[in-house]
């Protein structure tokens, strides 16, 4: 039987999310001209297709794992606004008790959070039980540094099983999975991995789910250098939210 996740459903969201194409009044004081933006949002739920499916040519979904971290997460969120931009931050959950001012901080500058368990395990190497009570725990965390219950949710290295997908969706969870990795924990330089990032999306005809992580050594140097990317090869954001 799935293990019961906590219900934050009657908390006051820290802050409402845009639902169009603009920015936080107070993110980028010289205005969005020009800005990459946002083109459109996706209102999502648990019934409909895989996000990949619902997005168009040029369109991309801009995500980052394993925060919030204390000053890595920050220095991305500042150049998110300075495009007048939106992510979604999948968060781990000891990490979210240790530094809730930045979960709030997220929210505030008009992002999305999702699940990413409390310890990043390889959820595929568990048992049902112990997997839920580690994503239980983990959107738990998130939730109280957030004032707001947690619906959409990452997989830890992309590793899941037919048995736990249906698990999470039981507990009313929306898996976001990743179709462009800029495979920054490896060694390669912020260009390398921009540019294996962007091989992905061609690939993927023109379309994915990016994945950088704001936690990584210069990961504010890859995401400066995937927007400008974006931005010059006339890809849009689309926000998603619950």
């Amino acid at each position: 039987m799935p293990f019961p996740l906590l219900n934050l459903a009657g908390l006051a969201t820290m802050l409402a999310l845009f639902t169009v194409a603009g920015c936080s009044p107070d993110a980028a004081p010289k205005g969005c001209d020009g800005a990459l933006g946002v083109h459109r949002t996706l209102s999502l739920t648990g019934d409909m297709p895989p996000l990949f499916d619902l997005l168009e040519e040029n369109e991309v979904v801009l995500s980052f794992d394993d925060g919030p971290h204390f000053s890595g997460t920050e220095r991305v969120l500042d150049l998110l606004d300075g495009e007048c931009t939106q992510a979604t931050f999948f968060l781990v959950g000891r990490e979210a008790e240790r530094h809730p001012k930045i979960v709030a901080e997220i929210l505030a500058r008009g992002h999305t959070i999702g699940g990413h368990t409390w310890s990043h395990p390889d959820l595929s190497k568990m048992t049902i039980d112990d997997a839920l009570v580690d994503i239980t725990k983990g959107n738990q965390a998130i939730a109280a540094a957030a004032g707001r219950s947690v619906t959409f949710f990452r997989f830890p290295f992309i590793a899941t099983t037919p048995d736990l997908h249906a698990a999470i969706r039981a507990n009313s969870l929306i898996d976001v999975t990743v179709t462009a990795d800029g495979e920054d924990w490896t060694n390669l330089t912020p260009e390398r991995s921009v540019e294996t990032l962007m091989k992905k999306l061609e690939a993927g005809q023109r379309r994915g789910i990016v994945l950088l992580h704001d936690p990584y050594p210069r990961s504010d140097e890859r995401t400066r250098i995937l927007l400008k990317s974006l931005k010059s090869e006339g890809y849009r954001v689309v926000a998603i939210t619950d």
